[in-house]
């Protein structure tokens, strides 16, 4: 254990401070996408039926998604030109 260790109640409202921070600068990342077209590649699909993708910036399971809607019949390991939206916080909404 580190010697002078803050007390939890602080440390969840450092936490707490420092995510509300991250979540505007991921925003405002994620905004500069929006009317971009970028290579995606398709993952999965959610129970929804929506497809859901990558870009060459995300890793799973730490970065966000990208959320595709399309008429196109994909597969997953396909690569699509996906042109953005709309994003959010952490993930991005797009079209093939």
């Amino acid at each position: 254990m580190l010697p002078n260790r803050v007390p939890a109640k602080i440390a969840n409202q450092r936490y707490k401070k420092l995510m509300e921070i991250q979540q505007e600068i991921s925003a405002e990342r994620n905004k500069k996408f929006i009317g971009k077209t970028i290579p995606c590649i398709i993952e999965c699909f959610a129970d929804d039926g929506e497809i859901i993708a990558r870009t060459q910036y995300d890793a799973p399971e730490i970065d966000g998604i990208v959320n595709i809607q399309t008429d196109k019949m994909v597969v997953p390991g396909d690569i699509e030109m996906v042109k953005i939206t709309d994003a959010s916080e952490y993930d991005l909404i797009g079209e093939i």
